[in-house]
């Protein structure tokens, strides 16, 4: 059963159904609040819903940092992988959007999971982008 809710959310997403992806991604996370896929799932469906209503980008935020708490306690490194390329994809997306404080929290997330994963050439990506978000932002110190 678990599966087949976050099935069905993801195959939504493809379909740009995002009502009924968004209706099933709820269903998952009231369901099993610790999976990972259910809450990578919602997080994601937010990030489209908010390509047309911005006050969705914290909801998919949030979704995606819990995905990431999850997968960073129970050490799956597939998981871990899906949510740095997913957090990573978005921040390049909100960056080209000119949505600079958005990417930079995707980016962040991203990071995370990179260093989770031991995988320096991700995190190295992560941190040129922070680097280009907070130079953008006017603080040279950080970037």
């Amino acid at each position: 059963m678990q599966m087949k809710l976050i099935n069905e959310c993801f195959d939504c997403i493809k379909s740009q159904d995002y009502q009924r992806a968004l209706r099933a991604g709820r269903d998952a996370v009231a369901k099993y609040p610790n999976s990972v896929g259910a809450h990578r799932c919602l997080g994601m469906v937010y990030y489209y819903l908010a390509r047309s209503n911005p006050n969705y980008f914290n909801f998919s935020i949030e979704e995606l940092k819990t995905a990431g708490k999850l997968a960073r306690f129970m050490g799956n490194k597939s998981d871990k992988r899906d949510l740095a390329a997913t957090c990573s994809e978005f921040g390049d997306d909100c960056k080209r959007r000119g949505l600079i404080s958005y990417a930079l929290s995707y980016y962040e997330e991203s990071r995370k999971n990179h260093t989770d994963l031991n995988d320096m050439e991700g995190k190295g990506i992560d941190l040129n982008n922070i680097g280009e978000i907070y130079e953008k932002l006017g603080n040279c110190k950080l970037s």
